[in-house]
């Protein structure tokens, strides 16, 4: 055998032992990809998926910070999305999800979690709350409900008021212009 066989015929070796240890191995509960099939839906059953706490590793598609876990009093910011292609992605604060979108197109499916349960629902047909004293991981400030009762219940005597996503959406593209002029104005400082 020539040695450029010997070193194919050794990669092949070799990858063949890897790839059966990482199949016989459980998959690593601290790993923000518990499995492929965890991750991604095939697209024709997206609107069956339904929502999952995230991995001990995830963190935000789209600022890269850590999620906070259920037991983190911030899990109740959290937001989790399915892509057309039905990638799971996570996010830190609901105004991330919205950036996302901005960046990418709209995502085939979205969840929040309710503030006052800290349950997974999805968006669409929420009650959305903005106050200001909410420290949020982006702060945005922005309180998701179940049910209209429950949001008018919380803003009811307090600094905060009755939202909508178009809110949330305005506040993202604010943030991402005026984030756009300090990158430019500290270019044209370095000139």
């Amino acid at each position: 055998m020539n040695r450029r066989n010997l070193a194919l015929f050794s990669s092949l070796v070799v990858s063949a032992g890897v790839m059966t240890a990482c199949g016989d191995s459980a998959p690593d509960e601290s790993s923000s990809m518990d499995t492929k099939e965890q991750q991604e839906a095939p697209a024709d059953s997206i609107q069956d998926v339904t929502a999952q706490e995230p991995g001990k590793n995830e963190t935000c598609y789209f600022c890269e910070m850590g999620i906070p876990h259920p037991e983190d009093e911030a899990a109740v910011f959290t937001a989790q999305a399915i892509t057309e292609e039905g990638e799971r992605v996570f996010f830190d604060d609901s105004g991330c999800v919205e950036n996302a979108q901005q960046e990418n197109g709209e995502f085939a499916k979205v969840w929040v979690k309710d503030y006052d349960s800290n349950e997974w629902m999805e968006l669409e047909g929420t009650s959305i709350v903005y106050d200001e004293s909410l420290k949020t991981p982006m702060s945005y400030h922005y309180a998701f409900f179940d049910s209209d009762e429950d949001a008018k219940a919380y803003v009811d005597g307090k600094e905060a008021e009755l939202s909508t996503w178009d809110d949330v959406e305005e506040d993202a593209v604010e943030r991402s212009q005026n984030k756009e002029m300090d990158m430019d104005s500290s270019d044209h400082e370095g000139m």
